[in-house]
Parts: structure tokens; sequence; C-alpha cells
């Protein structure tokens, strides 16, 4: 009964959300990327950010694999590792909010010439509790 209760619940979000204009479930990609000194990396299974899905970045490993605006602003309660893909670009309009005992570290997928962007007015800011509104 469980098991179908559980099956019932998971397709009714999965028909319902994107009706609503939501997404079920985060995207994921496995994305290469260079540490500090340029050396290739074993990829990682990344959560693709995407301001669908909230402004909330999860701790563990995220990956920017496209143009993304977040107009309020992003959180980050946890331990992240941001990839920026190759031809990626990543505005934060209200800055990137690392919270207090957090920390984000951010990764290129490469070091060419397409490698990913913050752009302004991405603005890293130290938080003690919550951004204010």
């Amino acid at each position: 009964m469980k098991t179908a209760l559980k099956l019932l619940l998971t397709l009714t979000l999965a028909v319902l959300l994107p009706a609503l204009g939501l997404k079920a479930f985060a995207e994921t990609a496995t994305v290469p990327y260079v540490n500090a000194a340029g050396a290739a990396q074993t990829p990682k299974e990344c959560t693709v950010v995407d301001p669908a899905n909230g402004e909330v970045l999860q701790s563990g490993w995220c990956a920017v694999t496209s143009s993304v605006t977040f107009s309020k602003g992003m959180i980050v309660p946890g331990d992240t590792n941001l990839i920026l893909c190759d031809g990626a670009s990543l505005t934060a309009n209200d800055g990137i909010w690392v919270q207090e005992n957090a920390s984000l570290t951010i990764w290129a997928q490469s070091t060419g010439k397409q490698y990913g962007q913050a752009d302004r007015p991405c603005q890293f800011r130290r938080q003690g509790g919550h951004r204010g509104d």
C-alpha cells in the first residue's frame, strides 16, 4: 500500500508542478572541471542551477550550464561547490549571500576562452542569518 501511495504522489507531483510552472525534480548533469592549478578533475554529478528551483543553492556540487539570472540573488546555506560551465554566465542581481558557517567554492569547467563567468552585479556577502528583503 505504501508503494502504491508513493507512486501516486510522485505521479501527481510530476503532472501538477509543471502545470503550475514549477519543476518536480532538479535536473542533474555530470560535469568535468579544473582545479586552481588548471588540472582536469574527475567529473562530478551536479545539480543544475535554475532560478525556477528557487534562490537557495543546495549543499554539494552545483553547475551553471547556461545563462542564469537570479533577480533576488542567491543564498548559500551550506558547503557548496559551484562549477561555471564553458559559455555559461551567472548573474545574481542582489548578490550571493553565503550564510555563517557555510562556504562557496567556484570552479571553472576549463581554462579556454569560453570559460564561464559570474557577471556583474554579482556581489558576495557573508550573512549571519537570513537575508532581509
